[in-house]
């Protein structure tokens, strides 16, 4: 509508201009008849109108050109514009509806960066149920830095899974200060089976169940914040050498160097945490 109404006052001050330049034109042309001049005052216009004619008025007819010249520029500029707009209009949708966006959220799902752990197998034919039970921490790999600060004063660590309906829970239990901490955590299935995840506190942890058979050993990646973590477990203190082979080899894979491999205590597990010092870690989670 804009568009159209400056097309239109372009039009009119253009019909404007050659009204008044025809008006020009009338006011410098010889007398009309019917007008009473003397012999005298006609033999003077005949002398002008010769003089016309040999000199013409070439300032007023390149004036008369600049002007055309520029409303032509500006009536091509108002008619690109209005050409503009209608396929602009034409674009978008009628009033009260919204463009789809399905289609750009598919594309900003296929444009998410594939996090580390999402190249990670799980364990074929993954059996929740015989996983479930008591576990004991062997050994880590990991770059994080509380590890890297204080691995020489790791306490022993076991933990017992339990199957709630699909998902796991897992127990902590730890020495804190020589007090046993029993530390609750519940993870979320996801669409694979060996997969699970959770968020706390703003914080995803995602777990892969690699490995296991189920009776000795399991080998699990967690992830957070896109770092790896590697932990080998057993259903004793201790795991044969071929299965911590596989352990390190993963390790190293997963671009973690060896001098990040610690070892847990193979003593001073707790197995009961009383009453005061258990804590449910999804307690007020968000």
């Amino acid at each position: 509508m804009v568009v159209c109404c400056a097309l239109h006052n372009l039009l009119q001050q253009r019909g404007d201009l050659l009204e008044e330049e025809e008006e020009d034109v009338e006011a410098n042309q010889p007398g009309v008849a019917g007008e009473e001049t003397t012999q005298q005052e006609e033999e003077e216009e005949e002398q002008e109108e010769e003089e016309q004619k040999h000199h013409p008025d070439t300032e007023g007819l390149a004036a008369a050109r600049v002007k055309h010249h520029f409303f032509r520029v500006l009536l091509d500029s108002a008619l690109r514009n209005l050409a503009t707009a209608s396929q602009a209009t034409s674009a978008s949708p009628p009033p009260g509806q919204h463009p789809a966006r399905g289609g750009s959220r598919r594309q900003k799902a296929n444009r998410r960066l594939e996090s580390p752990i999402d190249r990670i197998q799980p364990q074929d034919n993954f059996n929740i149920q015989q996983f479930t039970g008591v576990w004991r921490l062997i050994a880590v790999g990991s770059e994080c830095s509380y590890l890297k600060m204080n691995n020489h004063k790791l306490e022993a660590v076991t933990i017992r899974v339990t199957n709630q309906d699909g998902n796991i829970r897992i127990n902590t239990l730890q020495k804190l200060d020589g007090i046993c901490w029993d530390i609750k955590q519940d993870y979320q299935k996801a669409e694979t089976v060996g997969r699970f995840s959770r968020k706390n506190r703003g914080l995803t942890t995602d777990i892969v169940i690699a490995d296991t058979d189920y009776s000795n050993y399991a080998i699990l990646f967690l992830q957070q914040r896109r770092k790896i973590t590697i932990k080998l477990y057993g259903r004793e203190i201790d795991v044969n050498e071929a299965v911590q082979l596989k352990f390190r080899q993963l390790v190293l894979n997963s671009n973690i160097p060896e001098i990040f491999i610690y070892r847990f205590p193979q003593y001073g597990f707790c197995n009961v945490a009383d009453e005061f010092h258990q804590l449910d870690d999804d307690f007020g989670k968000s």
